[in-house]
């Protein structure tokens, strides 16, 4: 339990979701507007996203983002309040996760659609799992609520990403 309200934002077209205490599927309610889709995302405590292009809104706003499941990686774009979650690739020959660095780094880093990486690169996206996404939103409360820091081993891990996606040309805030 993050204590507060969950709002489920984003395309109608998405499958409703069954009741869930302290859970709005806002997408699926009379209330559902262009003017409520900015007003929540720059109300809320963070928001948590994917690459679709919703996140900007909590941005403008200054509220941190989480970004979950998020390719291409090459427009990458958040600031240092903000969580990242890459969906990884792995190679349809191999079945082998390719490296984190090819991930972040062209051509792959340019992939705009499934197809595209299926047939074009030859790797398949892997969403992330519950338990990671579970992990990354848990990390962006306690930072939030309980004004948590990175440890010196984090801020090292953290660094190390800075560089890596410098060296590759990522876009990156």
């Amino acid at each position: 339990d993050l204590g507060g309200w969950v709002i489920r934002m984003g395309d109608p077209s998405m499958t409703a979701i069954d009741d869930m205490e302290n859970v709005v599927d806002y997408i699926h309610t009379d209330y559902h507007s262009d003017w409520m889709d900015v007003f929540l995302s720059g109300a809320c405590k963070f928001f948590i996203a994917t690459s679709s292009g919703l996140y900007t809104f909590p941005t403008a706003f200054g509220v941190p983002v989480v970004q979950t499941n998020y390719l291409p990686t090459c427009t990458v774009s958040f600031t240092p309040d903000d969580l990242f979650l890459p969906k990884l690739c792995r190679s349809i020959e191999t079945k082998e996760l390719i490296p984190f660095p090819r991930l972040m780094s062209l051509p792959i880093s340019l992939g705009g659609h499934t197809k595209y990486y299926n047939n074009v690169l030859k790797v398949e996206p892997v969403d992330n799992t519950q338990e990671e996404i579970k992990t990354i939103v848990v990390e962006m409360y306690n930072r939030i609520e309980k004004d948590m820091r990175y440890t010196v081993e984090e801020e090292e891990l953290q660094s190390q990403f800075r560089d890596l996606t410098a060296n590759v040309g990522t876009l990156i805030g």
